[in-house]
Protein backbone atom coordinates (compact mmCIF):
# COMPACT_ATOMS: atom_id res chain seq x y z
CA UNK A 1 0.00 0.00 0.00
CA UNK A 2 1.51 3.18 -0.93
CA UNK A 3 2.43 5.62 1.68
CA UNK A 4 -0.54 8.41 0.71
CA UNK A 5 -2.97 5.69 0.77
CA UNK A 6 -1.91 4.58 4.16
CA UNK A 7 -2.24 8.02 5.15
CA UNK A 8 -5.72 8.75 4.31
CA UNK A 9 -7.04 4.85 5.44
CA UNK A 10 -5.59 6.14 8.93
CA UNK A 11 -7.74 9.87 9.11
CA UNK A 12 -10.69 7.81 10.39
CA UNK A 13 -12.40 9.54 6.87
CA UNK A 14 -16.56 8.57 7.11
CA UNK A 15 -18.83 8.89 4.15
CA UNK A 16 -22.49 9.27 3.62
CA UNK A 17 -24.37 7.32 1.27
CA UNK A 18 -28.59 7.52 0.89
CA UNK A 19 -30.35 5.06 -1.20
CA UNK A 20 -27.21 3.58 -2.66
CA UNK A 21 -25.35 6.48 -3.61
CA UNK A 22 -22.72 8.14 -1.68
CA UNK A 23 -22.44 11.53 -0.44
CA UNK A 24 -26.13 13.18 0.48
CA UNK A 25 -29.48 13.93 -1.79
CA UNK A 26 -30.36 17.39 -1.80
CA UNK A 27 -34.54 16.89 -1.07
CA UNK A 28 -36.86 19.44 -0.09
CA UNK A 29 -37.04 17.52 3.31
CA UNK A 30 -33.17 18.64 3.38
CA UNK A 31 -33.25 21.69 1.71
CA UNK A 32 -35.95 22.50 4.70
CA UNK A 33 -33.79 21.43 7.38
CA UNK A 34 -30.83 23.46 6.02
CA UNK A 35 -32.54 26.51 6.13
CA UNK A 36 -34.34 25.82 9.75
CA UNK A 37 -31.05 25.27 11.15
CA UNK A 38 -29.19 27.86 9.19
CA UNK A 39 -31.86 30.50 9.95
CA UNK A 40 -32.00 29.65 13.91
CA UNK A 41 -28.15 30.02 14.23
CA UNK A 42 -28.51 33.14 12.66
CA UNK A 43 -31.28 34.05 15.08
CA UNK A 44 -28.99 33.12 18.11
CA UNK A 45 -25.73 34.84 16.66
CA UNK A 46 -24.21 31.25 16.44
CA UNK A 47 -22.09 31.49 13.07
CA UNK A 48 -19.03 33.53 13.53
CA UNK A 49 -16.15 33.27 10.41
CA UNK A 50 -12.43 33.10 10.93
CA UNK A 51 -10.35 35.63 9.22
CA UNK A 52 -8.86 33.41 7.01
CA UNK A 53 -12.22 31.39 6.19
CA UNK A 54 -11.52 32.23 2.52
CA UNK A 55 -9.72 31.35 -0.32
CA UNK A 56 -9.08 34.63 -2.46
CA UNK A 57 -7.64 35.30 -5.17
CA UNK A 58 -5.92 38.38 -6.91
CA UNK A 59 -9.59 39.54 -8.00
CA UNK A 60 -11.18 38.75 -4.71
CA UNK A 61 -10.89 39.51 -1.67
CA UNK A 62 -12.11 38.13 1.90
CA UNK A 63 -14.63 40.83 1.82
CA UNK A 64 -15.74 40.54 -1.51
CA UNK A 65 -16.57 36.51 -0.54
CA UNK A 66 -18.41 37.94 2.78
CA UNK A 67 -20.49 40.32 0.39
CA UNK A 68 -21.07 37.36 -2.31
CA UNK A 69 -22.28 35.20 0.41
CA UNK A 70 -24.60 37.90 1.94
CA UNK A 71 -25.47 38.81 -1.91
CA UNK A 72 -26.81 35.17 -2.24
CA UNK A 73 -28.11 34.72 1.42
CA UNK A 74 -30.50 37.71 0.97
CA UNK A 75 -31.94 36.65 -2.89
CA UNK A 76 -32.30 33.27 -1.32
CA UNK A 77 -36.05 32.34 -0.05
CA UNK A 78 -39.15 30.17 -0.63
CA UNK A 79 -41.51 30.94 -3.20
CA UNK A 80 -44.92 29.85 -4.11
CA UNK A 81 -46.76 27.05 -3.47
CA UNK A 82 -45.79 24.12 -6.23
CA UNK A 83 -49.65 23.39 -7.58
CA UNK A 84 -51.22 20.27 -6.59
CA UNK A 85 -48.98 19.54 -3.58
CA UNK A 86 -48.05 20.92 -0.16
CA UNK A 87 -44.59 21.67 -0.79
CA UNK A 88 -43.12 25.09 -1.49
CA UNK A 89 -40.40 26.17 -4.10
CA UNK A 90 -36.42 27.46 -2.53
CA UNK A 91 -35.49 30.05 -4.89
CA UNK A 92 -32.04 31.68 -5.08
CA UNK A 93 -29.67 32.64 -7.69
CA UNK A 94 -27.76 30.38 -10.16
CA UNK A 95 -24.55 30.56 -8.38
CA UNK A 96 -25.05 30.51 -5.23
CA UNK A 97 -22.51 28.27 -4.12
CA UNK A 98 -21.22 29.86 -1.18
CA UNK A 99 -24.44 30.11 0.46
CA UNK A 100 -25.28 25.91 -0.23
CA UNK A 101 -21.61 25.29 1.50
CA UNK A 102 -22.30 27.64 4.29
CA UNK A 103 -25.65 25.31 4.94
CA UNK A 104 -24.30 22.00 4.61
CA UNK A 105 -20.81 22.82 6.65
CA UNK A 106 -23.16 23.32 9.33
CA UNK A 107 -25.80 20.68 9.11
CA UNK A 108 -23.19 17.90 8.37
CA UNK A 109 -21.04 19.59 10.59
CA UNK A 110 -23.56 18.88 13.76
CA UNK A 111 -23.94 15.38 12.64
CA UNK A 112 -20.77 14.28 12.72
CA UNK A 113 -20.07 15.86 16.23
CA UNK A 114 -23.07 14.24 17.40
CA UNK A 115 -22.02 11.11 16.37
CA UNK A 116 -18.34 11.63 17.57
CA UNK A 117 -19.92 12.61 20.99
CA UNK A 118 -22.02 9.10 21.22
Amino acid sequence: MSSIVEHIANLNIKTYSEKNRIGVQYTIRVAREYQFLTSLLLTERNILFDTDIFTTTHGQTAQDMLETLQDQMTYYHWGERIPNTNSYELIGKEENNLFKALEMVLYWGRIIVKEDNK
